[in-house]
């Protein structure tokens, strides 16, 4: 009987002991369960929070260079069929919610352009996107490639001569970086999906175009809408009209306005143009037959400083500016002068430039300025011969005076290297890095130089002497492997430069306006 007693006892505790330890493994699985759900709780609301954050930080970068248009179409919620009165949705958004004031990029119900809303909340608001699951531009309308145009940035063209009179000339030589090396074919495709993000869901192409206009120029891209009236007479001899260069047209400057490379002046006949050109000259051009019929003549220019640029400023002054913010050329309008509102800059019918006042009162014209530049250029032929020699004398004697045809610095450890060409003398502004060579030492018009001038912060200048030659750390002549010649421009090709390699020698290459690093290396002559 005890032996009964003592089994059930036996077993009794053995069952106890397997359910306690079934409990304590169910109790462990459902903490780990609970854990990983809270985890998995704690990702998501985390990863929506980031999301809704990133979207607000892109739309607050964006509306701080551009803007989708208006959206006085859409409708805001403050709850499930409570509209807000005076409020609009998001640009992307048809209707949004919910709250008092649902704008957000993140409190979309519904897009404008048709997709399906990005729902980041319970309520079923989210972002709207751009692009399907196929990554194909979903926009409100068929086709944005039909509509508008992309272009390059300039106009390509020259002129050249002197100025002289009321505008002012102040061009020295200088350059920054420039060009673009992408293909039309491969900028199209970019600019117009550019365009795409930018604009899809505006209600408004055109409002959309005009706000993000600098940012589009900025990004390389400069776009025109294709006019639903187009007028015939405008196109019927010429095919150089705003939709068929993508240059961006207006009708005057008003103060504080700018005129980019990628704008023009039109006349209100549609006749005449007035625009910059790629060099930075300015002229007015006619479109029938494609002539130029004024120009500035502003001298010493160049296509390295570009893009240009013009301004019509507070004090009534259109000052032409390089990509350097540097002026070049301006026009001065007479005194007195009648500030207002009606003050800006056109281009009549009759293709002359003129400056305004308050009162449509010219007050400086193109046409007065030629013959101000032609009057001035006959005096200069005449008094030519009288001054010359005395002229002549005066640099002789200044050069005989102050102006040096060696300098003390070494260049490249070959002696002649440091003599300047026949003719010029050591430019007064030297340094160890910098050495040039100008018939004036005081002027770099028309230098040369010996050492130095070949980065964006200083005036870019072509070599003295062609064949580039330097001596090396190990007592040897090197010459650039490249080559020697010159760019259309007057740049040379190939130029030697101070290394911290152990030769203490490297040749640079002039490409798209700049010098950089050649590879092909340096050669020992023999």
């Amino acid at each position: 009987m005890l032996g009964l007693i003592l089994t059930i006892l036996v077993i009794i505790i053995l069952l106890a002991g397997v359910i306690y330890y079934v409990s304590v493994r169910n109790n462990d699985m459902n903490d780990k369960y609970v854990n990983s759900l809270t985890k998995y709780d704690n990702f998501k609301k985390n990863a929506f929070g980031h999301i809704t954050n990133s979207l607000k930080e892109i739309d607050y970068l964006n509306r701080k260079s551009g803007s989708l248009g208006s959206n006085t179409d859409s409708t805001c919620y403050r709850s499930k069929g409570n509209k807000i009165e005076d409020c609009e949705c998001h640009d992307s958004c048809s209707t949004c919610g919910y709250s008092n004031s649902p704008t957000g990029i993140n409190q979309c119900l519904t897009c404008k352009n048709g997709n399906d809303v990005n729902s980041l909340y319970n309520n079923g608001a989210g972002w709207c996107g751009s692009f399907n699951e196929n990554g194909e531009i979903i926009t409100s309308t068929p086709s944005i490639n039909a509509t508008f145009y992309n272009n390059e940035a300039s106009v390509t063209g020259s002129a050249s001569g002197t100025a002289t009179g009321t505008a002012t000339d102040s061009t020295t030589d200088s350059t920054t970086d420039s060009t673009n090396d992408s293909t039309n074919d491969s900028r199209e495709m970019t600019c117009n999906e550019r365009f795409a993000r930018m604009c899809s869901s505006s209600s408004d192409w055109a409002e959309c175009l005009e706000k993000n206009k600098t940012s589009l120029v900025l990004a390389g891209c400069n776009i025109t809408l294709e006019s639903e009236d187009s007028n015939g007479s405008s196109t019927d001899s010429s095919d150089d009209t705003a939709s068929s260069t993508g240059m961006v047209r207006k009708d005057f400057l008003k103060v504080g306005e700018k005129m980019l490379a990628n704008e023009f002046l039109q006349s209100p006949n549609s006749k005449y143009k007035f625009l910059i050109e790629n060099n930075g000259q300015l002229i007015v051009k006619d479109v029938i037959n494609g002539t130029q019929k004024w120009s500035a003549q502003i001298t010493l220019l160049s296509e390295f400083n570009g893009p240009y640029y013009l301004e019509f400023n507070s004090e009534f002054k259109l000052i032409l500016f390089d990509r350097t913010n540097r002026e070049i050329w301006k026009a001065l309008a007479r005194e007195p002068f009648t500030g207002g509102p009606n003050v800006k800059v056109l281009l009549d019918d009759n293709g002359i430039l003129r400056i305004k006042d308050n009162g449509e009162n010219t007050k400086w014209d193109s046409e007065t300025y030629q013959l101000n530049a032609a009057t001035a250029a006959a005096t200069t032929a005449a008094t030519a011969a009288a001054t010359a020699a005395a002229t002549t004398a005066a640099t002789a004697a200044t050069a005989a005076t102050s102006g040096r045809t060696e300098t003390s610095f070494d260049v490249f450890g070959i002696p002649e290297n440091k003599k300047c060409p026949h003719g010029k003398f050591i430019f007064d502004g030297e340094t160890s890095s910098n050495i040039a060579c100008s018939a004036d030492p005081t002027s770099l018009t028309g230098a040369c130089a010996l050492k130095g001038y070949n980065s964006s912060s200083d005036v870019f200048l072509p070599r003295c002497h062609k064949l580039q030659i330097g001596m090396g750390a190990d007592s040897e002549k090197y010459k650039c492997t490249g080559g020697v010649g010159t760019e259309p421009g007057g740049m040379n090709n190939y130029i030697i430069t101070s290394s911290s390699n152990n030769i203490g020698l490297k040749c640079d290459k002039f490409v798209n306006g700049r010098y950089s690093r050649d590879t092909t290396g340096l050669t020992k002559l023999e």
